[in-house]
C-alpha cells in the first residue's frame, strides 16, 4: 500500500466533518507525512457539510497545511432515492446542489493536475 501511495498523484481523503472523523483525518495525514507525501499531493473533501454539523467551514484549518478541495452538501433529497434504489446518480436533476457541487469538484481536481 504504501508504494501505491508513493506513486499517486493525488491522495484525496474523505471526511465527515465531526470531531471523531476529523481527528482520524488528522492522523491520517501524520502517517502520510510519516511516509514523506508531500503535502501537496494530498487533498481533503469534507463530505455532507451542513449547519449541524460539529466543525464548520470556518474550523477546517485543523486539518493542518492540508488543502481542502471541496465541501459536499447535505442534499439528503437528491441522494435518497438513487441510494434506495442502486440507480445512477448521473441520471438526478443537473442543477441540483449536489451534482453542481459534485461536477465543481470534479473540474477543481483536474484543474490541479494539469
Amino acid at each position: 500500500m504504501v508504494a501505491m501511495l508513493a506513486s499517486s498523484d493525488l491522495i484525496l481523503l474523505v471526511a465527515m466533518p465531526d470531531v471523531p472523523c476529523i481527528s482520524a483525518t488528522r492522523y491520517a495525514l501524520g502517517l502520510l507525512e510519516r511516509l514523506e507525501i508531500q503535502p501537496e499531493r494530498i487533498g481533503v473533501i469534507l463530505n455532507r457539510n451542513a449547519r449541524r454539523c460539529e466543525i464548520h467551514t470556518a474550523g477546517r484549518d485543523v486539518l493542518r497545511d492540508c488543502e481542502v478541495l471541496g465541501e459536499l452538501p447535505a442534499d439528503f433529497d437528491t441522494l435518497q432515492p438513487f441510494t434506495n434504489t442502486g440507480a445512477f446518480l448521473g441520471e438526478a436533476n443537473r442543477t441540483s446542489l449536489l451534482l453542481r457541487t459534485l461536477r465543481d469538484l470534479s473540474e477543481r481536481v483536474v484543474q490541479r493536475w494539469q
